[in-house]
């Protein structure tokens, strides 16, 4: 078991969360991890870490020995990669027309899931956009908008409703919504006031790089 699994039966524990592990025989390729067993409903999870890579034991290594390190990453690369690893057990299932999501866990101290990270592995590289001679009227795009690298879009990776980072240092999940979503992730099924739920205002194009925390009910309409 991982240390991010581990992590996640006792948020689960600690919130009366029921789940079970998902076995599938070897030939039926790749499956995610667990179902986790919802008031709301099923949810379909598979569950990831990131941990230190070569670069990150550089910079801790020059931390220790020096006491300050100087050092710059490219914004969104480890939860780019995450996603594309995390993905495809969760498409197996989309036939189950239930939300599928992935939990992620930072193992390092680099932030690694923070909000513009998971902004730009999601929906594209941050970019700003200048115009020459001002703004066309009929531009809907936000001036801070994404360029490539997108791991979610309209047709692409629809069936993973949301990404949910799992904390470290407190059992709590800040949940990130994929606004292309086939099968959405309501707030009602984590509801719980300590887990976060954040969306997009509209498009990635129109909302920019911010995120809008979700303050509404959490109760399931009868």
């Amino acid at each position: 078991m991982t240390v991010s699994e581990q992590r996640f039966e006792e948020y689960c524990a600690n919130r009366g969360y029921r789940f079970t592990r998902i076995e599938l025989p070897t030939s039926a390729g790749r499956r995610p991890d667990y179902r986790l067993h919802l008031p709301a409903g099923d949810t379909i999870c598979e569950v990831k870490q990131i941990e230190s890579g070569a670069w990150e034991k550089e910079v801790d290594e020059r931390l220790a020995k020096h006491g300050r390190s100087d050092f710059s990453r490219s914004i969104g690369t480890r939860a780019r990669a995450l996603i594309a690893n995390a993905a495809p057990q969760l498409r197996n299932f989309k036939s189950e027309n239930r939300p599928c999501i992935i939990v992620a866990m930072d193992l390092t101290w680099h932030d690694h899931l923070s909000y513009y990270d998971l902004d730009a592995a999601m929906f594209g590289q941050p970019l700003v956009r200048f115009y020459l001679n001002g703004k066309p009227d009929d531009d809907p795009r936000s001036e801070f908008g994404h360029g490539g690298s997108r791991q979610m879009t309209e047709d692409s990776r629809i069936y993973v409703s949301a990404l949910c980072v799992l904390h470290k240092q407190d059992l709590k999940v800040t949940i990130y919504h994929n606004p292309f979503a086939a099968q959405p992730l309501y707030p009602y099924f984590f509801p719980h006031e300590d887990d976060r739920h954040f969306f997009k205002d509209g498009h990635p194009e129109t909302a920019g790089h911010l995120w809008m925390e979700y303050t509404g009910p959490r109760t399931k309409p009868a």
